[in-house]
């Protein structure tokens, strides 16, 4: 009779290994069937280009149930632009006297490889280990990551918390391997909690690399990981009921942080700025464009920048953007405010609007002084994303794409906007007509009508939409407005109030809300200019004196004109 031997390294005794019954292997059978079924269609689509690979992003979920369930398949994770950074994990559910996880990391001599539990690499997180196998003297194993500060001089001889094994893994490749409990009494953290990890429950992982050599130079920069020259991220682990292992990739939260940030600043940025100046003849909508644009801004910009420092363990990284980001988060908030003071200030302000037009002018240049510091925000995001993730090409040049494409949209708009207020659109002239008695019995009525040249205005809806305030339509209701409209006048005569003349944007809104026009004859007079006054460069101010004698027919007869008008 002939016996066939096996190693049976980390294994209990084969006599323990528990008996399976006929439906236990026909379903395991089944499983295997199908998960070979599933690897074949993969690589079937794989082949034909409809699921893409991406760069250095390798992942491999086998997650086969076999026959022993005390020697599980690996799970396995590949990193590298070689793919030469490969880590296997499974769990030993059934290892005496605890049971336990196994890590294997198999990547290049001379360079380093850090495995963490946790969603961070920072000081006090639980490291499984961070190796630099350059020779035997620094192949370490760190129980925890400490700060930049005290790192020393030399990497002292430490003692792992792990049962851990060093090997040859191929040519100029090192294998690391340890064994964690999942309840490992020696795992605390700084705050004396341990770090347990149990089946069945997500377990968030962090790991990075770099294909550089290590150094204790470079170990304090291991967050930034050497402008792209490794890498780095997140994955969650699942130990399921039968020892294998489940790996999810996290979503890549900076593709997320950058996109959402992108669509704030260089789509809903750019709306504010068109909303604010460029369409204010659409009144009834503008406003609510930049109201609803302005919050949802700060609400995805105040998301994004607090997920982002919570992500590096709410410490500010001493990099232009993050910088820029703080700033833009803080700046954001005083200009929503000053939105809503501006808007109190127009509804409820009443003589002297010179404050209104200051509170405008400040929140106007906060607004465009952000989103200019906004789009800088943007292109050095996409720089920094590239330089971490070894991608010098793509992201850098959709940063500067952006920027170009902003600034162009930009300034086309304001060559428009420019020449659209420099022109003079007619009046319309409507239909409806009415007599100066019929107005002032619609004033008594409570309607809120002004007129403008020969045209009647109902103000009801854009009374508190008026730049000026509200103050103003309000008391001028029932008059004639046009010695304002065209700047020749203040309403107050206060010092501090100057004339304004309204440009096309506001003949655009008068033809907008135009209901009638007055009919009433006025006298023809013949007189003589005695003295003129300029007042500003739109209006002077005339003396006339009639010519003796004159007669001027009018409804209802005719009157007599003197010297003395």
């Amino acid at each position: 009779m002939n016996f066939k031997c096996e190693r049976n390294e980390g294994k209990l005794p084969l006599k323990q290994a528990p008996n399976r019954s006929h439906q236990e292997i026909t379903m395991h059978y089944r499983q295997i069937t199908l998960s070979s079924m599933t690897k074949v269609l993969m690589h079937l689509l794989i082949a034909l280009h409809l699921i893409p690979l991406f760069h250095g992003q390798n992942i491999t979920n086998d997650t086969t149930v076999l026959f022993d369930k005390q020697d599980p398949p690996y799970a396995t994770r590949i990193w590298g632009t070689n793919s030469n950074y490969r880590l296997d994990i499974r769990a030993l559910l059934y290892a005496k006297p605890n049971p336990l996880i196994e890590f294997k990391a198999c990547f290049p001599n001379g360079t380093w490889f850090g495995l963490g539990l946790g969603g961070y690499m920072m000081p006090d997180t639980e490291l499984v280990f961070m190796m630099a196998p350059q020779n035997k003297t620094l192949q370490r194993t760190l129980s925890m990551r400490v700060s930049i500060s005290d790192i020393p001089k030399t990497l002292p001889d430490t003692s792992p918390l792990y049962n851990t094994t060093i090997s040859s893994c191929g040519a100029n490749m090192v294998q690391f391997l340890v064994n964690r409990p999942l309840n490992a009494s020696k795992s605390k953290l700084s705050d004396g909690t341990e770090y347990t990890i149990r089946v069945g429950n997500l377990t968030r992982m962090s790991y990075a690399g770099s294909y550089l050599s290590f150094s204790l130079l470079r170990a304090k920069y291991l967050p930034y990981h050497i402008k792209g020259m490794g890498f780095y991220g997140n994955f969650d682990l699942t130990i399921n009921q039968d020892g294998t292992i489940s790996i999810t990739e996290e979503s890549d939260f900076y593709i997320f942080h950058g996109f959402l940030l992108w669509f704030a600043w260089g789509v809903l940025g750019l709306l504010q700025i068109i909303s604010g100046r460029h369409i204010r003849q659409f009144w009834k909508t503008s406003m609510w464009l930049h109201r609803i644009s302005g919050i949802l801004n700060l609400a995805i910009t105040m998301t994004m920048v607090l997920l982002a420092f919570k992500k590096v363990n709410w410490k500010l990284q001493n990099n232009l953007h993050a910088l820029l980001g703080l700033g833009v988060l803080c700046v954001n908030g005083l200009i929503v405010l000053g939105g809503f003071l501006t808007r109190w200030l127009i509804q409820h302000f009443r003589w002297g609007n010179r404050r209104i037009m200051w509170m405008k002018f400040i929140h106007s240049s906060m607004g465009y002084m952000t989103i200019l510091i906004a789009q800088v925000a943007i292109v050095t995001g996409s720089l920094q994303y590239a330089e971490l993730h070894d991608m010098a090409a793509l992201p850098a040049l959709l940063g500067f794409i952006h920027a170009i494409v902003f600034g162009g949209l930009i300034f086309i708009l304001e060559i428009y906007i420019r020449i659209y207020r420099t022109r003079e659109q007619r009046f319309i002239k409507p239909g409806n007509v009415v007599t100066r008695v019929e107005f002032d019995q619609r004033i008594g009525q409570g309607e809120t009508l002004v007129i403008l040249d020969d045209l009647v205005l109902d103000v009801t809806d854009f009374i508190y939409e008026h730049p000026g305030g509200s103050f103003v339509l309000n008391h001028l209701v029932g008059q004639d407005v046009s010695k304002y409209f065209y700047g020749g006048y203040a309403m107050s005569h206060s010092t501090n109030d100057r004339p304004y003349y309204h440009t096309n944007i506001a003949r655009a809104i008068v033809n907008q809300l135009a209901v009638a026009r007055i009919f009433e004859k006025a006298p023809i007079v013949f007189a003589t200019v005695s003295r003129a006054t300029t007042i500003n460069r739109t209006t002077s101010c005339f003396t006339f004196v009639p010519l003796a004698g004159q007669m001027q027919q009018r409804q209802g007869g005719t009157i007599q004109l003197d010297r003395s008008i």
